[in-house]
């Protein structure tokens, strides 16, 4: 009887501490990160959004999505908004700030580089926290711009917001119930290189802890990349894929 009873509560522990880690503490998350939203919405002072140092993918995947349904749902206008990202992407801010800040204007490459191998380094791939590096940005940003004491929405809050989802703790309604995707109007605002045609496919390919740089990967990658899904766009006419892939360098 008592090995019976002590099983059970053992079953109950460990469901409650499943409860607790997939359940409670997500919804915890949530509650504080939309709580510390809000309070950089409050008010009428400037606020910025960024700085954005991480990767690419997710800036255009999940920070660019949040940020409209952020200024959406806080009522925030874009006329408050100052947006802190690099690599020329202001195109992609429109709606959302109608200021940007281009980090590369405030350091150069090797500065910038050097901060997210640090970053790296220490473990932290995705940006957490505001770090002391980013703090400094921020100054350097709204005294460019005139606007200083500026209240922040940085990328760790919509991390925070979206690891439940990424650790599939989180159904795709979560991150749809957080997010707004729209479409970024280009034309006028980038030209394309020469000998591109009117709509085109850009594919890039990079390693990391999930896909390591190996030559078997680079090998798979070159196949790949000569006959991936986008053959079925090809096939149908629907678009062209350029390739570009200068000794096909990884990063």
């Amino acid at each position: 009887m008592a090995s019976s009873l002590r099983a059970t509560s053992e079953r109950v522990q460990r469901r409650a501490a499943r409860f607790q880690e997939h359940v409670i503490n997500p919804w915890r998350v949530e509650r504080t990160v939309t709580r510390a939203l809000a309070r950089a919405a409050s008010g009428n002072g400037p606020v910025v959004v960024g700085p954005w140092t991480s990767e690419v993918g997710y800036e255009a995947l999940y920070w660019i999505p949040f940020l409209h349904w952020f200024v959406d749902r806080y009522a925030v206008p874009s006329s408050r908004v100052v947006a802190i990202s690099r690599g020329g992407v202001q195109a992609w801010y429109r709606g959302i700030a109608d200021r940007y800040v281009e980090i590369f204007d405030l350091m150069d490459a090797g500065a910038f580089s050097a901060h997210t191998a640090a970053r790296r380094a220490s473990g932290d791939q995705k940006q957490i926290v505001l770090s002391a590096f980013e703090q400094d940005v921020v100054r350097q940003a709204c005294a460019r711009v005139g606007m200083p004491g500026a209240q922040v929405c940085h990328p760790g809050l919509m991390y925070r917001l979206f690891r439940s989802f990424w650790h599939d703790d989180r159904a795709l309604d979560y991150l749809f119930r957080h997010t707004r995707y729209d479409r970024v109007r280009l034309k006028g605002v980038v030209q394309p290189p020469p000998g591109l045609p009117a709509e085109y496919a850009a594919v890039k390919f990079y390693t990391g802890q999930a896909l390591g740089d190996s030559a078997e990967t680079r090998e798979a990658l070159r196949d790949y990349a000569a006959a991936g899904p986008w053959e079925i766009y090809r096939a149908c006419g629907l678009m062209q894929l350029t390739i570009s892939c200068p000794e096909f360098l990884l990063n």
